[in-house]
């Protein structure tokens, strides 16, 4: 619960479960949630995995829902849910696109686009002061879109993963290299390390025997040709060793990337099988229904057609028909505008 607005005193709100906003949310700012339930919305974005119920109006936002969404107004806003939309007073100059329908039955739809797939329900729908809407309906436009995004983002982790994998097997292929390096050099090190050992007792030697002096010394030029080529190996077997250790953290989060970009592929495959259930079982409702005015220039396209009404309508209710088909060569479909019925 947050007792004021969202702006730059809290900064963006995101919260795996409910959020209740008892202020409004400022433009530039955005809440991510299950339900939200906010007093107000002026610009921003809003995103829910479940219902979006605004008290006052939405001023200039994007708000996203898999749920349903309802607002007393809505202005200048693009609004997409999987639910239905309930608007109580107006809904001017935005864009809606909802699985479910749009309902605003004491209100007005005033120079907007609204996709509806389960059709659109209002009081008056334009004014003859406005520009005309564009109305579909029996179109699921916001599932169609969700299976672009889904698609997309599949594809683009695809190829992230094709690129980090490849990235994968050059480096493991370049350990290998430094490991097989590391091992030459670590018996060539311990090789050296042994004539060491033996040199140094054979000098051990000649100086308790006191031996000649020309082999002493000899043998000492000997043991710190042997000393620096010893540190010089031991150099390059710790490079070699540093250069394995980054490789293999490199590859240790690219393994990390691989199996996050694979869990997101699986839940986007899922995401998109239940967006098709949903598509399956709800298959639309080709119906825009009007108690008072449709006006002239209203734009209706339905699954099979599209007509631009020249005369207002009032108590109408709009539906696509099919006039020809089963036996013919092609279906014919036309849209009608019918008398309105109660109780829809």
């Amino acid at each position: 619960t947050t007792k004021g607005d969202v702006g730059y005193k809290t900064g963006h709100l995101i919260y795996d479960g409910s959020i209740d906003v008892k202020g409004c949310l400022k433009s530039g700012f955005s809440i991510q949630g299950h339900d939200i339930k906010i007093k107000e919305v002026d610009g921003g974005e809003i995103r829910a995995k479940g219902d979006i119920t605004v008290i006052e109006g939405i001023n200039g936002a994007l708000i996203i829902a898999c749920g349903h969404v309802s607002a007393r107004y809505i202005h200048d806003a693009h609004i997409l849910c999987l639910g239905n939309l309930y608007v109580e007073k107006e809904i001017v100059d935005s864009k809606i696109e909802t699985s479910g329908a749009c309902r605003i039955k004491t209100g007005k739809i005033i120079n907007s686009t609204v996709c509806s797939n389960n059709g659109i329900y209002a009081k008056h729908i334009g004014t003859d002061k406005t520009d005309p809407n564009t109305l579909v309906v029996g179109k699921d436009i916001f599932i169609k879109n969700e299976m672009v995004r889904i698609e997309k983002q599949i594809i683009e982790s695809e190829k992230k993963k094709k690129k980090i994998e490849k990235r994968r097997k050059k480096l493991t292929l370049d350990n290998q290299g430094l490991q097989e390096a590391s091992a030459r050099i670590a018996n060539e090190l311990e090789l050296l390390m042994e004539n060491r050992q033996a040199d140094k007792s054979r000098l051990k030697q000649l100086e308790k025997e006191n031996g000649n002096e020309r082999e002493i010394r000899s043998a000492k030029t000997g043991l710190k040709q042997m000393d620096s080529s010893c540190s010089r190996l031991d150099s390059e077997l710790n490079e070699l060793f540093d250069s394995i250790e980054k490789n293999q953290a490199a590859i240790d989060r690219i393994n990390d990337t691989r199996e996050y970009l694979e869990d997101l592929i699986e839940d986007l495959n899922s995401e998109r099988d239940n967006y098709i259930d949903w598509a399956d079982t709800n298959s639309g409702r080709t119906e825009i229904a009007a108690e008072g005015m449709i006006t002239s220039g209203t734009i209706v396209e339905t699954r099979h057609a599209r007509k631009e009404f020249k005369e207002t309508l009032v108590r109408a209710v709009i539906k696509e028909y099919r006039i020809a088909g089963e036996g013919d060569d092609t279906d014919i479909y036309e849209i009608r505008a019918d008398d309105f019925i109660e109780k829809r």
